[in-house]
């Protein structure tokens, strides 16, 4: 890489680090069990039924960002520049996640990581149920998918449970491609070149979509139908949950259901995709992004809206006693109703807009 991408990506180290040291010190990261952090949740959101309201209110300028693919996890951030098919990563690299060959514990800084022969398109990063270690997927321009790293449950996709310190190719099946990819929490998905989507890895809560819960899919498989006639066209992971957007602008989920990030107005699990409540072909979406326990989605009109949890003010709304925080249905942002966001991003306990301005 040229040495100014790499004086950039030392620079965009101290950030991003700076960010994954704050995130280390929230008390859910040594939490395993989706109980032992619901029941810490709660307990957070007593605290903040009597705070100030959690609205957007800060503004940050965005600026020379055009271009660069970049994904940040739980334990570890890969990115690639423009028109490159280096992927650069950095972070913790248990299990190998970094794609270095290497089985070293960490790297504090980015270094050029490998090449995957063709310019990346698409970057996500995993993280394991037990939070130790990680997983990343990517696509190239020529639709190609690469997984490497942690594989306890067989989400690299290669019918096998053994790590890999280095990419791996992953075949989706009948000469197909993938246009771009998802992982969670021991399992990713992927929207398949003909528009279908397919999931592998941890099967736990209907995160594979097939209508089946338990177990573990090592190899891509087919979700059940998107609906008549529909294609995907985005598509965003959570903790245990994955939505995508489809072609007439609506969106499904499925997997976990608590706390109401489905969307359906309930907190059941859906083990096949489901339709979101009130985001249809007549009040469309152009963007969609999951966190650990909402979804938000980016309305074609230039409004977004949240359902989840509202911990900490996720969903960009005023926290209320009724549903501890749950919105189960979509609900606008506040503080947004009259920008033009076009972009939104879903993390841990935050989500983050970026305005036609430039500002965030």
């Amino acid at each position: 890489m040229a040495q100014n991408f790499r004086l950039f990506m030392k620079s965009y180290a101290f950030l991003i680090l700076s960010i994954l040291l704050m995130a280390s010190m929230f008390p859910f990261a040594n939490m395993n069990s989706i109980d032992e952090q619901n029941s810490l949740l709660n307990q957070h959101s007593e605290m903040l039924s009597g705070s100030n309201p959690v609205i957007p209110l800060v503004n940050v300028s965005i600026t020379n960002s055009s271009g660069f693919v970049l994904a940040s996890g739980f334990v570890h951030t890969c990115l690639s520049s423009p028109s490159s098919s280096q992927v650069t990563c950095f972070g913790k690299n248990t299990d190998g996640p970094l794609g270095n060959g290497l089985a070293t514990s960490s790297a504090g800084y980015p270094t050029e990581s490998i090449s995957l022969g063709s310019n990346v398109i698409d970057i996500d990063v995993g993280t394991h149920k037990d939070q130790a270690g990680g997983f990343t997927c990517a696509v190239t321009e020529i639709n190609e998918l690469y997984c490497w790293g942690g594989n306890n449950a067989g989400q690299l996709g290669q019918g096998t449970e053994e790590n890999s310190l280095v990419p791996l190719k992953v075949n989706v099946g009948n000469n197909l491609g993938v246009s771009k990819v998802s992982t969670g929490f021991d399992f990713a998905c992927a929207i398949i070149t003909d528009g279908t989507v397919k999931c592998w890895g941890y099967m736990n809560d209907g995160r594979i979509g097939n209508g089946n819960s338990g177990g573990q899919q090592l190899t891509p498989i087919p979700t059940n139908s998107l609906g008549v006639g529909r294609s995907a066209i985005d598509i965003s992971s959570g903790y245990a949950h994955t939505c995508a957007l489809l072609d007439d602008g609506s969106v499904v989920c499925w997997g976990y259901g608590a706390n109401g990030r489905l969307g359906h107005g309930g907190t059941n699990p859906k083990f096949s995709p489901f339709p979101v409540s009130g985001i249809n072909a007549t009040n469309p979406t152009k963007q969609i992004t999951a966190g650990y326990q909402h979804t938000c989605a980016l309305m074609v009109n230039g409004t977004v809206q949240c359902w989840g949890s509202n911990a900490y003010g996720a969903l960009g709304r005023v926290y209320s006693s009724q549903n501890a925080g749950i919105n189960p249905l979509p609900q606008p942002v506040q503080g947004l109703e009259n920008k033009n966001v076009v972009h939104i991003d879903a993390g841990y306990y935050t989500t983050c807009a970026v305005i036609d301005d430039g500002s965030a």
